[in-house]
């Protein structure tokens, strides 16, 4: 269990957000097999803002996926009603209450043989919201010690998808910091071989960048490696007649 926890918590892993919540899945099926619960699982975490949100799922199934992809699509299901409520649900079963709650995924689930479903919060506040969904292939209700290790899982697994988010933000500001680094010495340069102001050599940098449909920060590394020494970026006039 301590491998696995670790394995989930794991801020360094290369898995995407969507593999992280599948492997958490997979593992939520296989425990819940363990103790004699027939059932699939997904789990679902609204992506951050940065990266478009939306949502990122994982599941344990073609089952667990089709009905993931169900409520990632805006639908009323188990989990969104868990996320705009709050309340975790224990073993509610599709052909009374489901089917009253949510008519079109009690329908759909109901198709591919699912009896009740039970949700668990993924603890992402920093991040987003987030849900595990056990789709119940049976009657059995999950045993109360192994939901306690489910939700265990759950927040395991928040732990490393805040973690991760944190080093791609940080990353994401060092190569910012790295890069206007960049341009400040480009700026120098060209205003030091054109002698004029910072700004003049500002503008005659996101002039070329524009004009060749490059980034800034490419056109300021040309110029510092000496890629870039013809016009506009060659010596003045002035200091060409005086060999400066």
């Amino acid at each position: 269990m301590l491998i696995t926890v670790l394995r989930l918590s794991d801020a360094s892993s290369a898995q995407s957000a969507s593999q992280r919540l599948g492997v958490l899945a997979c593992l939520v099926r296989d425990r819940l097999l363990a103790v004699g619960v027939s059932a699939e699982a997904a789990a679902l975490a609204k992506a951050p803002r940065a990266r478009g949100g939306g949502w990122d799922c994982g599941d344990s199934g073609p089952l667990a996926a089709r009905l993931a992809r169900w409520e990632a699509g805006r639908r009323p299901g188990p989990g969104r009603d868990t996320l705009r409520r709050g309340t975790p649900l224990t073993g509610v079963g599709l052909e009374s209450a489901g089917r009253a709650l949510w008519p079109g995924f009690g329908a759909a689930a109901s198709a591919v043989g699912v009896r009740a479903v039970t949700t668990v919060a993924l603890p992402l506040a920093d991040r987003g919201r987030g849900v595990v969904v056990v789709y119940h292939l049976d009657e059995r209700l999950v045993p109360e010690d192994c939901l306690t290790e489910v939700r265990f899982l759950a927040m395991a697994c928040a732990q490393g998808l805040r973690h991760q988010e944190a080093l791609r933000v940080c990353g994401q500001l060092e190569g910012a910091l790295q890069s206007r680094v960049l341009i400040e010495q480009a700026k120098g340069q060209v205003s030091e071989r054109r002698e004029c102001t910072p700004d003049a050599a500002f503008a005659l940098l996101r002039s070329y960048a524009r004009a060749h449909q490059v980034s800034l920060h490419e056109v300021a590394r040309w110029v510092l490696d000496g890629t870039l020494t013809a016009s506009p970026f060659d010596r003045s006039p002035l200091r060409r007649a005086t060999g400066a």
